[in-house]
């Protein structure tokens, strides 16, 4: 009897050792996928930041090449225009969001409301010729019924100023 008792109870401490592991084991299981799910949005943000690092670093270029050119500053927008007779004067809503160390980005919101697209074609390599350019940054075209090739268009030009 003695010896059925000690199999028993070796039985006993084996499966009562069993069911423990099996409890750590499903405990280590949740706690697994908690940290793989960090590690996840972790991983996300690193190439997030990474990103913004590619980003930075071109607009950090982008700033130096323009310090070096001497006396650089855009040309009045509102001289792009005069000549062409394409925009109105009214047609155009200017305003500028302040960057840091005095940099300022210059937007040129213009309005055309019955424009020959070859024409506006035309005024935005002008645009963008120039020595700073005013860069196209939006653009919403919105075809004639009447005529082809016309149409109302609303054009975002940005250029970038130190003062």
């Amino acid at each position: 009897m003695k010896k059925m008792n000690k199999l028993r109870l070796i039985w006993l401490i084996a499966l009562i050792l069993f069911v423990v592991g099996l409890l750590f084991s499903l405990q280590t299981l949740r706690q697994l996928k908690n940290t793989d799910k960090k590690l996840k949005e972790k991983i996300s943000d690193i190439s997030l930041m990474q990103g913004f690092t590619r980003d930075l670093s071109v607009y950090i270029k982008a700033k130096e090449a323009y310090q070096k050119i001497t006396g650089a500053s855009p040309i009045r927008f509102e001289s792009l225009f005069d000549a062409s007779g394409l925009i109105a004067k009214e047609n155009v809503r200017a305003s500028e969001v302040q960057l840091d160390d005095d940099w300022f980005v210059l937007r040129r919101e213009v309005v055309i409301d019955d424009g020959e697209l070859e024409a506006v074609i035309t005024f935005i390599k002008k645009a963008e010729a120039q020595h700073p350019p005013w860069k196209l940054s939006s653009c919403d075209i919105k075809s004639s019924t009447v005529a082809p090739g016309h149409g109302r268009m609303v054009l975002l030009f940005e250029a970038l100023e130190q003062r």
